[in-house]
């Protein structure tokens, strides 16, 4: 299974009140299947203006949806409970018809609500006498529920006997637009870092309708809402969707936005991510955009895997998959051990997800010797594809400029890329440094990370961002700050990490911060003992370097994929 994290640059959030207008009801005497006296009333309801929000040019109408319930509180003066309408709304318009039946000796009383499901029919705490109003909002939604212009976001009325009714919305509205889904998508889920988002909520007594409102709290186990298409293992089957989605009204910190492949479950292909803090009220709202960068994005015939080669703990025989994100080496400032972290820029998880040398050494970093003997040889090279290998992806050629990886990084760009209004030919890649406004896993106030960006065919990047770009460039030539090197991801462009390498002789090597280099592996053994690997400095890029000692080398690996461009 894959899970795919999305890239979230912006978003919209909307938090506004919501209002329906005053109406009418009647009332009728009616006889049961059962014998029992019941109350009939046809209830009349539309929404005004006042109810409608527009941000940008969207606007979220909030007009009923045929077959919407709202749960009635009726009493007899000894027994409370709550009666769903028995006929739902009966148009999908901002008026429409509702029938609610209760027992004759019973009226309505307290309060009603928006939908049905969000109290039960036992609730003890309806919100009327001292007594607290208890809802449950949902933590999952089918998109039908949620997407486009419609939500199903809570509302209260007073609901006083031979009254009409008046709702008022109790969250706010988290509104967000989701634009280029993977087409293996199967849920989408958003990560409010610890605040309640559903679950069981209390509004304290006195409930007043106008002014009563859900409120989030400290709660890791009710902090992540899922989207899927209808409840089953199916993909979303969306390339982009506005959904509307309750939210209570409180400060979140930090939001992330996951897409996995599977309903249940699933593990990640796709990683860049981006947290922001906002405040949800009734009032306001705050706009932004939702993004996933291209799942398939080519470079020369092949996509470039976003994370790394793991190796799945100790089982016999081996098998592998892909890491969430992009591993960037690092080193501890105090006690000078090393580990990948996973920055915000690249991937979601925070705080950073930290792995020890010792730890890491046999799962991220592979002697190519023991791959090959694990993956098949190839005659005296290393098998490119396997069924040990995450389905679809298989290890790149080395060697020569028309290997695997000497297509993707020397090759010429099937389209026109320009930087700083020039055309770039060959070498459309760029050495940068990145420096991310995140705090690491250290505590460290700023992290500048090395690595490579492999240009987009067909990109434009923004003038300014690369002063030099090809096999001259060096790493002080290009720093990037975390929004020029979130646009440059947006564009489509690959960013290679540095990696560094462990040898069984000399330990960690090359992590110094003035000269940090990548090495991958390739497939290819260029002759008895030497080995071709995907090489960079901050002064030479290079397919067809030889590593001599791989025997005692641990490096690496990036898988391919064969694409359309």
């Amino acid at each position: 299974m894959k899970k795919i994290f999305l890239y979230i640059p912006a978003m919209i959030l909307l938090a506004v009140s919501c209002e329906k207008e005053a109406i009418n009801s009647s009332d009728k005497g009616n006889e049961s299947a059962s014998g029992v006296k019941m109350i009939t009333e046809i209830v009349s309801g539309s929404r005004g203006e006042a109810t409608k929000v527009t941000i940008g040019n969207a606007t979220p109408t909030f007009a009923w949806t045929v077959g919407d319930n709202v749960a009635v509180h009726v009493s007899n003066g000894a027994t409370n409970k709550y009666v769903v309408t028995t006929s739902g709304a009966s148009a999908a318009a901002a008026s429409a018809k509702f029938t609610v039946e209760y027992e004759k000796g019973y009226s309505r009383d307290a309060f009603a609500v928006y939908p049905s499901t969000i109290v039960s029919a036992s609730a003890t705490n309806f919100g009327q006498s001292g007594h607290s109003l208890d809802v449950t909002l949902p933590g999952s939604y089918t998109l039908a529920q949620v997407s486009g212009e419609t939500s199903p976001c809570p509302m209260i009325s007073a609901n006083e006997a031979g009254s009409g009714w008046h709702f008022y919305q109790l969250c706010g509205l988290l509104r967000l637009t989701v634009k280029d889904i993977p087409a293996t998508a199967k849920r989408l889920e958003i990560d409010f870092d610890g605040k309640q988002v559903w679950g069981d909520f209390s509004i304290t007594s006195p409930v007043v309708a106008s002014t009563a409102v859900i409120t989030t709290a400290a709660d890791g186990a009710h902090d992540i809402i899922t989207i899927t298409k209808d409840g089953t293992d199916a993909v979303l089957g969306e390339t982009s969707v506005v959904v509307n989605i309750p939210l209570p009204t409180g400060t979140y910190s930090k939001i992330t936005v996951k897409a996995y492949d599977a309903l249940t479950g699933g593990d990640a292909t796709l990683s860049p991510s981006q947290t922001f803090a906002y405040s949800a009220s009734k009032k306001k709202g705050v706009k932004r955009t939702a993004t996933f960068p291209s799942s398939k994005t080519a470079f020369r015939g092949y996509e470039v895997s976003t994370g790394i080669l793991e190796r799945n703990g100790s089982a016999d025989p081996a098998t592998y998959s892909l890491t969430a994100g992009e591993m960037i080496l690092s080193e501890d400032p105090v006690s000078g051990a090393v580990y990948y972290s996973l920055p915000a820029g690249c991937n979601p998880f925070e705080p950073a997800v930290k792995y020890g040398q010792s730890s890491s050494l046999n799962k991220y970093f592979n002697k190519w010797g023991t791959l090959k003997t694990e993956l098949g040889g190839d005659g005296s090279n290393i098998k490119a594809t396997s069924d040990k290998l995450p389905a679809g992806w298989q290890f790149p050629s080395g060697g020569s400029d028309a290997s695997n990886w000497g297509r993707i990084i020397l090759g010429a760009p099937k389209s026109t890329i320009t930087v700083n209004n020039a055309t770039v030919a060959n070498n459309a890649f760029a050495l940068v440094s990145v420096t991310l406004g995140s705090t690491n896993a250290y505590s460290v106030a700023a992290n500048t990370y090395k690595g490579m960006v492999v240009l987009r065919d067909g990109s434009t990047i923004p003038a300014g961002y690369l002063t030099t770009v090809g096999l001259e460039s060096k790493y002080a030539d290009n720093p990037l700050t975390e929004v020029q090197f979130n646009d440059l991801l947006k564009l489509g462009c690959l960013f290679i990490p540095v990696s560094g390498y462990y040898s069984d002789t000399f330990g960690w090597r090359d992590l110094s911060s003035s000269y940090q280099e990548g090495y991958y592996w390739s497939a290819t053994l260029e002759s008895a003992n030497s080995y071709y690997n995907f090489h960079f400095t901050d002064g030479d890029i290079a397919v067809t370097t030889r590593s001599t000692d791989s025997d005692k080398q641990y490096k690496v690996v990036k898988l391919v994929k064969p694409v359309t461009d």
